[in-house]
């Protein structure tokens, strides 16, 4: 996460090795998804919610339409960030 935020200046630009090539903005864009999403899954695990209930839970549902698309589906991601926590 850390070394994205050096990356998110608007006029950066990124040319992947697959997709299109992309800007600092929306770089930022993603990261800033990815820490909302840690953060809402962190507050669930120290309400006491177990892996199920977090994914039932949608932590990303406002972020699905434009994410949720890839080659992860929003469950698997949710439950790769609840492990990782989880292991911390």
């Amino acid at each position: 996460m850390k070394a994205l935020d050096s990356w998110t200046d608007g006029a950066f630009q990124i040319v992947p090795a697959r997709g299109k090539v992309t800007n600092g903005a929306s770089l930022k864009a993603f990261h800033d998804m990815i820490v909302t999403v840690r953060d809402r899954v962190r507050g669930m695990i120290f309400s006491g919610s177990s892996e199920a209930d977090v994914v039932a839970g949608r932590p990303t549902s406002d972020f699905d339409a434009q994410w949720g698309h890839g080659r992860v589906r929003p469950e698997e991601f949710v439950k790769e960030v609840y492990a990782a926590l989880k292991g911390q």
